[in-house]
């Protein structure tokens, strides 16, 4: 009987452990997401389960005036809400909606977590999540300076998106970006090898991406950071020195064995530009579904799904190396 009740411990305590190496987000801390609004590192919160579209959309700083709205009914798995947003082009026009949203105050860093489906017989370009910086921010949506590359004291932005579809990529533009030819044929920066087959959108399915953006401090300093995780699995983190990486010299970068460490991002070269807008955007023929969407000060990660941890055993006594039962041992 007293080994019996030993291993009923043991096992209850193997349940209840954590690996002590898992990358565990605040969202883990949430089953479903539930309650995560309130975490004190959360900046933003938008699940589309509580009021009308109007005032949903209403939340946000801009949502462009292409883009078709619409709830649908679906979610991502193990989510316990029962609607999504659908952004959607008009026709067979290349244009489309956005959630942008201006942060005044500005941060160093932040994570901003969504999760978004494809559709296979969508033609995507500019579509997915970004952050970015603007000096000074009156005016919104930001410019994006298409074609160009940043100063340093005015803007720097970074999104995730299907580059040649359904390959997912960064597009990406800070004032050390390499260019085709400066300064007017500059265009957004990747960083994972192009036309990877082994790295593609998943498509017809719910996919949750997060990215993340650390601005260089000094301003002086090349030591910004960038990251992204898809599905929980991180896919790639750079920093100053990490990791390694060759360039074609015009804005293709790679993870290379052979290359050289990654010098770093200068994402400004003046302390007034900050991190002070997050957007989500469809641009391109066909349309997403968006939902859970948080930005946050710290990493995130996926939905918890797991189920509530089993509760310990009841009217347990430990006495020196007896485990008795309330009864005789």
């Amino acid at each position: 009987m007293k080994v019996i009740l030993v291993l009923i411990c043991l096992v209850w305590l193997g349940l209840g452990a954590e690996p002590i190496h898992a990358q565990q987000g605040i969202a883990s801390k949430y089953i479903a997401d539930v309650g995560l609004a309130n975490d004190p590192d959360v900046v933003l919160f938008e699940d589309f389960e509580t009021g009308i579209l109007s005032t949903i959309l209403s939340l946000w700083t801009n949502i462009g005036d292409q883009g078709t709205f619409t709830f649908i009914q679906n979610s991502p798995p193990g989510s316990r809400g029962s609607r999504a947003l659908e952004i959607s082009s008009p026709g067979d026009q290349v244009v489309g909606g956005n959630l942008a949203k201006a942060l005044p105050q500005g941060y160093s860093q932040l994570y901003l977590r969504y999760y978004i489906h494809y559709f296979s017989g969508g033609t995507y370009h500019h579509s997915g999540g970004y952050l970015g910086g603007s000096n000074p921010l009156n005016g919104f949506p930001p410019a994006w300076g298409s074609g160009s590359r940043p100063v340093g004291n005015e803007r720097f932005s970074v999104g995730v998106e299907p580059n040649t579809w359904p390959s997912f990529n960064f597009y990406s533009y800070w004032m050390g970006m390499e260019c085709l030819s400066a300064p007017n044929n500059c265009w957004g920066n990747s960083f994972l090898q192009k036309d990877d087959p082994n790295f593609q959108v998943g498509v017809d399915r719910w996919n949750c991406v997060e990215i993340m953006v650390k601005v260089n401090n000094p301003p002086s300093a090349a030591n910004g950071e960038l990251a992204l995780w898809v599905d929980g699995q991180q896919i790639i983190h750079m920093g100053p020195g990490f990791p390694i990486m060759s360039s074609s010299g015009t804005g293709f970068w790679q993870t290379d064995p052979n290359g050289q460490p990654f010098r770093g991002f200068q994402w400004r070269n003046d302390a007034n530009l900050t991190l002070n807008w997050a957007w989500i955007q469809n641009y391109g023929l066909g349309s997403i579904w968006l939902d859970h969407i948080v930005l946050a000060k710290s990493y995130i990660g996926p939905m918890n799904l797991a189920v509530p941890k089993p509760s310990p055993p009841t009217g347990l006594r430990v006495s020196g190396l007896r485990v008795t039962s309330g009864g005789r041992s």
